[in-house]
């Protein structure tokens, strides 16, 4: 079975590393599970296909590099592979039960290229961390510039309408106007201004209203 093309250069030699660790440490089936397959996160269904599943070709077992394929690919599709190849990765680093190996040699040499990867994925962790918070930054920026632009745009207009409304017209309904105003500006500002009921409105606009909550008819104004 052919291994499944990763996102980046870094995740396919991840992956590589990941099944020659799955391949490698363990000559058991079994123990590969317990020992690497299970503490990494592998789901349970996935690890009895790698212990009991056969080669659809031929009809035998799976080896388990070919069952570690099985899984890796799964887990690819659902989107959780990455954080199970750098716990498998962390797993062979830390590794010292060289005795469950078929090839003590061959597993000794994946426990070194291991422990020099985990520095190559912590780097890369650090790198992908600073630009993940250096792009939020910048969006947190654009995003307050863009605020910033609306609220001058919009001020400005809203003061030419002030200007425009308090110069004459309909005393009542200059009355109406300069509260639909002032509950603009409220809204730009993000303040909260109620306009449920008389009683809100003369808070918000007390310059056309009675004390009572009426309006004023516009010639007493």
């Amino acid at each position: 079975m052919a291994d499944t093309e990763t996102n980046t250069p870094l995740d396919a030699d991840a992956r590589r590393l990941a099944l020659e660790a799955i391949a490698t440490l363990a000559y058991v089936k079994k123990i590969a599970a317990d020992q690497i397959l299970r503490p990494a996160g592998v789901p349970e269904d996935l690890i009895q296909r790698f212990i009991k599943g056969r080669d659809p070709a031929t009809g035998e077992a799976l080896t388990k590099r070919q069952g570690g394929v099985i899984i890796l690919d799964e887990m690819a599709r659902l989107g959780s592979d990455r954080t199970a190849l750098r716990k498998i990765i962390n797993l062979a680093a830390g590794w010292n039960s060289f005795h469950l190996a078929n090839n003590e040699y061959e597993a000794r040499a994946v426990v070194q290229k291991a422990r020099e990867f985990t520095g190559v994925l912590a780097e890369a962790d650090a790198r992908e961390k600073a630009e993940v918070e250096r792009a939020a930054s910048e969006r947190v920026a654009r995003e307050r510039r863009e605020r910033e632009r609306t609220l001058r745009v919009h001020s400005a207009l809203l003061l030419a309408q002030f200007d425009e409304a308090s110069a004459g017209g309909d005393p009542q309904q200059r009355g109406y106007l300069l509260q639909d105003l002032l509950n603009r500006v409220f809204d730009l500002h993000g303040l909260p201004a109620s306009r449920a009921g008389p009683e809100s409105r003369c808070r918000t606009v007390p310059f056309n209203c009675e004390g009572d909550g009426s309006v004023i008819p516009g010639d007493a104004i």
